[in-house]
């Protein structure tokens, strides 16, 4: 990739050595547009990992993802959060590139309160531990329900078959 920028003499993409974890946020921020891609048909097993600390700074980010996962679901509720646009679609993606592009201020760094405010809610350690509680909480007192119902069920005869119970 660095023999490519040399060849193309690009002067707007920089190579550095590995960075200190804790300098990510600062370099998360330092992007004006973040790209999460992701290949049609992808596993929707959890978010991508990235999806997370772009959020968490306020990134302005376009994502390719299928509307019927995870990410999807979430973006096509929540479409102030990113730019959701078809997988391997580049006409979608050169078109998003362009418009955000074109929104981008070059003397200011971009920031979207909406992604900040949403991975706040529903992405922070605290937030996610009190939704796994609530539905911990949720899923016992629907089966303590149901054993009480369970338990207080009766069984009705109805007289034309009153002589059943006797064979019973």
């Amino acid at each position: 990739m660095l023999d490519r920028v040399q060849e193309l003499k690009l002067t707007n993409v920089l190579f550095h050595q590995l960075q200190p974890l804790e300098d990510l946020p600062d370099l998360l921020r330092f992007a004006d547009i973040h790209l999460v891609i992701q290949q049609k048909g992808a596993a929707d097993a959890v978010l991508p990992s990235k999806v997370t600390g772009i959020l968490a700074v306020g990134g302005q980010a376009i994502v390719t993802a299928e509307p019927h996962t995870e990410l999807g679901l979430i973006l096509t509720a929540n479409p102030e959060v990113a730019t959701l646009i078809p997988p391997q679609n580049v006409d979608a993606l050169a078109n998003a590139i362009s418009q955000l592009a074109d929104d981008v201020d070059p003397n200011e760094r971009s920031h979207n309160q909406f992604a900040r405010e949403y991975a706040e809610k529903h992405l922070a350690k605290e937030s996610i531990l009190q939704d796994f509680e609530d539905f911990l909480y949720c899923f016992t007192e629907y089966w303590k329900q149901e054993e009480r119902r369970k338990k207080s069920r009766t069984v009705d005869i109805s007289p034309e078959y009153e002589h059943s119970r006797n064979v019973l």
